[in-house]
């Protein structure tokens, strides 16, 4: 990393609140979308950053608190290490005043103690009562309470299975996990739930927040105790915010039972005496003392109000996404993340109540997690007909800030609704670390050369990704995040669900769920371009991955069987059998390090226990994966262990196959002649590579890559990474390295500047040339900048 060296100024204020050395100072860059939030508020916001750091730069014992203007902020945690035991990343969670967050990069250190912040948080702490929580002033007094209600319906008809109709897919069948409760059974009736408490405990605590997790499930006999929840709060000190994550597991049997409420309930001490959504079009809209804002899963949406009556909103919009309400002497403000995407959702005003549901009561809809596969539908083979929805798990994210200064919580409320507390490293930070090892220099980013141009040419191929997403109206509790596997061009297959202008929907390919980690490349891709529209939107894949695409076990049960693993791609996520070949993990492990979410670290618990105890197709490579992962963060010899037994089990057992080359021996041999070679196989040794500096891993892709050649963009990535790191042009070869020029990644596209009412498949086609699948665009995204910075631009 580029060592700075600061003024006298600076090192005398830092090393008034303990010693600093040169080469522990970093830099945090608030994002440019806080401006005009802050205004001339004196508020304090929370905020969270990764920040790398090179090999040999920053021992573990040097991390401690942060300063910044010698000023004490914020926490650190290690959260993952270099071979040589030097750390390698570090987050970074704290508060900033008003003053700092209009910066665009501020210099920090670490210091070796710090007092305790000023508390700005009128809430101190909470406590369980009963099934719900209690949240405490400094002096005891409770300022509101906080609890979860759900119901269900019973099923007695048949899954409703759709035609094959181009217009269904768009409107209707694209959410057949969501189904009015008349075509689930003939009482078409809601039976409430009693959710309960089963653990409380402080998950994490530092000098800057306190973390809870609360489990429970909703009652002690069927169904309920099959339905699993937990709560995941975080109570600021210097700042007047509670962050949340709610997130309900379904556990029951999918052919007997439908969900038809989740939500929760808090009730502030004082009532609620009027609210307004502060940003609606032409200033805030009044609310009075009772409205509701109600989401479907296409994301239209309504506003309900007793003040202003009913108004109806056809597309998501982010406006909706907070609320402030008056509560005796405090503002209360609401923030839900994408609250107007993940329907069906509600938020609910009343004079003793905030409600927000994840799965809204008042869309009379009932979660049907039963499988629309048909035994001859195109590619569905026996896994998919007999897996079925169990642990499935869907999450909402939100805050809420109370404040005596309307204004501080106006501005805190809109922070939390657009996630302005994610910081991110800059390019330039993770280039000079070395950190991720596939980012190129910012300054070719930045030039106006051919490279440059082609770097942005896959980002429009990502934007049009994006606005697929929003275009279809790829929304809803259970999809938001993904992407379609593919746009078929040039291919009208009507019984496998393939037309112009639309995407194959049936059988296996409607999906891509996690498989090809895209959420993962989207990450580094984004963080290379410092593009932040690309890295909220991968982390909300992630999200999804997370949630749906795993194969949940109980919060209170050790799990068994395939829990852990992800679901093959299908067009209700859940059809699919679960495999380890899908059950990637790298993205989630760099989601997690980004955001400190903690949803994402129990999921990759839950993949490190399948991977290990599975012996389902032991020539999968991903079943090491996680563990390696989990070794760069703990340095366990133990998990180093596991992570090299389940690849030379791999490696065992590609090598015991018919037509085995005899040139290729060891983990050199893994996936030979198959596609998954480099995206499977060659990515996994690059990981051990990354996390142990082991040369053997770089030897067997170079075995591989001269008995395979180099036919594609992605053995260009191959060469380009070995040289990179260390071997010689001699010997990998000329004719190689000249193959993996002119075979480089080179994606253009122009710029979208047509109407989205306007789209046509045919033209969509015509500007994103190669790309039309987000597998393909997520192997474009990790492999082209790599190639092209190594390789040059001699070539085709």
């Amino acid at each position: 990393m580029n060592i700075r060296i600061v003024g006298a100024l600076f090192l005398m204020a830092a090393i008034a609140h303990g010693a600093v050395s040169e080469q522990q100072i970093f830099e945090l860059h608030p994002p440019s979308t806080l401006e005009g939030k802050v205004g001339q508020t004196k508020v304090h916001a929370p905020f969270t950053q990764m920040v790398p750091f090179g090999q040999g730069e920053l021992a573990p014992e040097d991390v401690g608190p942060v300063a910044v203007n010698g000023e004490p902020l914020a926490a650190a945690e290690i959260l993952n290490y270099w071979p040589d035991g030097s750390v390698r990343m570090v987050r970074v969670e704290g508060v900033a005043p008003a003053e700092l967050l209009t910066e665009r990069s501020l210099e920090a250190s670490f210091v070796n103690e710090a007092p305790e912040p000023s508390r700005r948080n009128p809430i101190h702490d909470m406590e369980a009562q009963g099934d719900g929580l209690v949240f405490r002033d400094g002096d005891g007094q409770t300022m509101g309470t906080l609890s979860l209600e759900a119901a269900w319906t019973p099923i007695t008809k048949e899954k409703i299975i759709y035609p094959n109709d181009p217009d269904l897919n768009d409107e209707v069948a694209q959410y057949g996990w969501a189904h009015e409760l008349g075509d689930l059974g003939d009482q078409a009736e809601s039976h409430a739930l009693e959710p309960r408490i089963r653990t409380f405990a402080v998950a994490k605590e530092n000098r800057v927040f306190t973390d809870y997790l609360v489990q429970g499930d909703a009652g002690d006999s069927a169904p309920g105790d099959t339905l699993e929840w937990q709560l995941h709060l975080r109570l600021y000190r210097a700042a007047p915010v509670v962050r949340w994550r709610m997130t309900w597991a379904m556990h029951w049997d999918p052919e007997d039972y439908a969900l038809t409420r989740a939500a929760w309930v808090l009730r502030p001490g004082g009532g609620i005496s009027s609210a307004a959504i502060p940003d609606a079009e032409g200033g805030a809209l009044d609310l009075g003392d009772k409205g509701c804002l109600r989401f479907e899963p296409n994301g239209e949406g309504v506003i309900e109000s007793e003040a202003n009556g009913v108004t109806h909103m056809d597309q998501p919009d982010e406006r909706w996404h907070s609320v402030l309400m008056q509560s005796n002497d405090f503002t209360l403000g609401l923030a839900v993340c994408d609250l107007s995407r993940l329907g069906p959702s509600h938020v609910l005003v009343e004079e003793d109540k905030l409600e927000a549901a994840s799965w809204s009561d008042r869309s009379g809809l009932g979660m049907d997690l039963r499988s629309s596969a048909e035994p001859d539908e195109f590619g569905i083979g026996h896994g998919d007909l007999t897996a079925d929805g169990r642990g499935v798990a869907f999450s909402l994210d939100g805050a809420f800030a109370v404040s005596e200064d309307e204004a501080v919580t106006e501005a805190l409320t809109a922070m939390e609704a657009d996630r302005d507390y994610l910081w991110f490293p800059s390019a330039r930070d993770l280039h000079e670390s070395g950190a991720l090892q596939d980012q190129v220099h910012p300054e070719t980013v930045g030039a106006g050369d051919e490279m440059a141009r082609r770097l942005r040419g896959t980002q429009e191929s990502v934007y049009f990704l994006l606005l697929s997403r929003e275009y279809w109206r790829w929304y809803g509790a259970l999809n938001f995040g993904d992407v379609r596997t593919n746009f078929k061009a040039n291919q009208d297959e009507p019984d496998r669900g393939l037309f112009e202008d639309r995407w194959g929907l049936h059988g296996r390919y409607g999906w891509r769920n996690g498989s090809s980690d895209v959420h993962g490349r989207m990450l580094y891709f984004g963080l290379l371009l410092e593009d932040r529209r690309i890295i909220l939107a991968a982390l909300d894949y992630a999200r999804h991955v997370a949630d749906v695409d795993v194969k949940h076990a109980s919060f209170f049960a050790e799990p068994e069987g395939q829990q852990g693993g992800m679901h093959r791609r299908n067009k209700d996520h859940w059809s699919g059998g679960v495999e380890p070949q899908y059950t990637t993990s790298r993205g989630l492990y760099f989601a997690s390090w980004m955001t400190g979410n903690h949803r994402l670290d129990q999921v990759l618990e839950e993949v490190r226990v399948y991977t290990e105890q599975t012996s389902q197709q032991p020539s999968s490579a991903f079943r090491a994966e996680p563990w390696i992962h989990r070794y760069a963060e703990t340095l366990d010899p133990e998990d180093l262990a596991v992570a090299r037994r389940l690849l030379d089990a791999c490696a065992a057992n590609w090598s015991g196959r018919e037509g085995a080359p005899e040139e290729l021996d060891g983990l050199s041999v893994m996936y030979f002649d198959n596609f998954r070679r480099v995206g499977n196989g060659m990515l996994v040794l690059i990981d051990f590579h990354q996390n142990t500096g082991e040369e053997e891993y770089v030897e067997a892709i170079l075995d591989s890559v001269r008995h395979h050649g180099v036919d594609s963009v992605d053995d260009s990535y191959l060469v380009a990474y070995m040289l990179a790191n260390g071997v010689s042009e001699e010997r990998i070869g000329e004719p190689l390295i000249e193959d993996a020029r002119a075979r480089a990644p080179r994606q253009a596209a122009d710029t979208n500047d047509r109407p989205k009412g306007e789209w046509t498949y045919s033209w969509l086609r015509e500007r994103i040339p190669g790309n039309r699948q987000s597998y393909n665009i997520g192997r474009v995204m990790r492999y082209q900048p790599l190639a092209l910075e190594v390789l040059g631009e001699t070539g085709g």
